[in-house]
């Protein structure tokens, strides 16, 4: 299916992946479902510009271009590729795994890949960007990133495989996901599915939200947030949804949009 469907790039190193399917995209070169992996980056970045550390033959390093018509829902797209990057870890046969706000996967609190996906104009469409970063072999990590958090691997985990059979397992539920992330009557099945994966519905969590506003579920104002910085609220997570998720706290439930949610772990 990878032949007949992307159009794949295999580079032995680059700056990033993502950075030279943006180049392409930009320069008007670019095909739907192109794919450009490496071997190694030597700039290899993640969410809000942190560097992803990528050494050579240790992980897959991939990024999709795919393309649509229609203005794409940024936070369905990234829903979609952290699904497909479960769904491919699962059929590798690693179970444990789930998803991090907002485009991690981990194992136990480990981090195991990384999602980045950006929206670029091009010729009256636009053309979606997602990169992903997924560790794969059983290489000591660095201590300057174990320090800033728990890391782990697909071989840590026990899956003995490697970075092209990762690619050949992603890039079906991937194109899948997105598809659906893109169709108006299936888009809200992917909020559902994210939720789950989540494995934090009905539970005691810590939402770390930028100052914004809050409302309560009528859509009245339950709070105001005025200051410019993040505020943390620990409640039970009852609901999670396109326009915000649901948290209820000892003085009563608290919504907040997606856009302010910086992060959601477990209490």
């Amino acid at each position: 299916m990878i032949r007949d469907v992307f159009h794949v790039h295999r580079h032995d190193v680059v700056d990033s992946t993502s950075n030279e399917a943006a180049r392409r995209v930009r320069a008007g070169t670019a095909q739907h479902a192109e794919v450009h992996t490496a071997r190694e980056q030597t700039a290899g970045r993640g969410r809000l510009g942190r560097p992803w550390h990528s050494r050579p033959n240790a992980g897959l390093y991939a990024t999709l271009v795919w393309f649509t018509g229609a203005r794409p829902n940024g936070a369905a797209a990234t829903m979609a590729a952290g699904l497909a990057v479960l769904d491919a870890v699962r059929a590798l046969g690693l179970r444990t795994a789930r998803l991090d706000w907002p485009n991690d996967l981990v194992v136990d609190g480990a981090k195991l890949a990384g999602v980045l996906i950006e929206a670029l104009p091009s010729n009256g469409r636009t053309a979606l960007v997602v990169g992903i970063g997924l560790n794969v072999g059983s290489a000591a990590f660095p201590r300057e990133l174990t320090d800033e958090r728990a890391v782990t691997s697909l071989a840590h985990e026990g899956v003995a495989t490697e970075p092209e059979l990762v690619l050949e397992a992603l890039l079906p539920p991937l194109a899948a996901r997105l598809d659906a992330a893109l169709d108006p009557d299936r888009v809200d099945g992917m909020v559902d599915d994210f939720a789950a994966a989540t494995g934090l519905l009905g539970t005691r969590v810590v939402v770390r939200a930028a100052c914004g506003r809050a409302s309560n579920s009528e859509g009245t104002p339950a709070r105001t947030d005025g200051a410019p910085s993040e505020r943390g609220h620990t409640g039970t997570l009852r609901a999670l949804a396109f326009d915000g998720l649901e948290l209820v706290l000892d003085t009563g439930p608290l919504r907040i949009p997606l856009e302010h949610v910086r992060a959601l772990d477990p209490a």
